[in-house]
Order: structure tokens, then C-alpha cells, then sequence
């Protein structure tokens, strides 16, 4: 994740090969969808407040990220025309 705001990054990357994971030499992958990149930013630009997202190991052991998760939720309801709405597939 990006220190900085917390936006979701993938760093490690695996494929499948000969029966188990193979590493990936491969640049972050981007772990959110490109339509929430604009409210990430628009977040971070109001509150320079880290997200708290891509947390995968246990909440507990990481207090600021789950209180950067309730922050962001909570100005995510004080912001509703900001979440993207996904088009349903056809």
C-alpha cells in the first residue's frame, strides 16, 4: 500500500507454474478499481488522512489502519455522491 495515503498496492506478485507459486519480477499492481482512484485522491487531497486500506494481515496488530478504515467510511457517508456506481454486466 502507498505509505503515504494508504491506497491498495499489490507488491508481491505469484503464478502458478509447475504445480506451485512462482514470484513475479513485476512492478505494484494497483489493488482497487480505477473508478475509486479520483475519490482516493479527493480524500487524501481534503484530509491528508491515511485510508487504512489493504490491510491483509490482523487488524488488531495494526490500530491506525483500522482507524484510517472508519475515518475514510465515515467520510464516505458525509460524501455519497463521491462512490462510483458500478454498471451491472450484461
Amino acid at each position: 500500500m502507498c505509505v503515504r495515503c494508504g491506497t491498495p498496492y499489490q507488491l508481491l506478485q505469484y503464478k502458478k507454474q509447475n504445480g506451485g507459486d512462482q514470484p513475479l519480477d513485476a512492478p505494484p499492481r494497483l489493488n482497487v478499481k480505477e473508478s475509486w482512484i479520483p475519490v482516493l485522491k479527493r480524500y487524501w487531497e481534503e484530509t491528508e488522512t491515511f485510508t487504512g486500506l489493504a490491510v491483509i494481515i490482523t487488524a488488531r496488530d495494526y490500530p491506525e489502519c483500522v482507524e484510517g478504515m472508519r475515518k475514510f467510511h465515515e467520510w464516505l457517508g458525509l460524501h455519497p455522491g463521491v462512490v462510483p456506481v458500478e454498471e451491472e454486466p450484461e
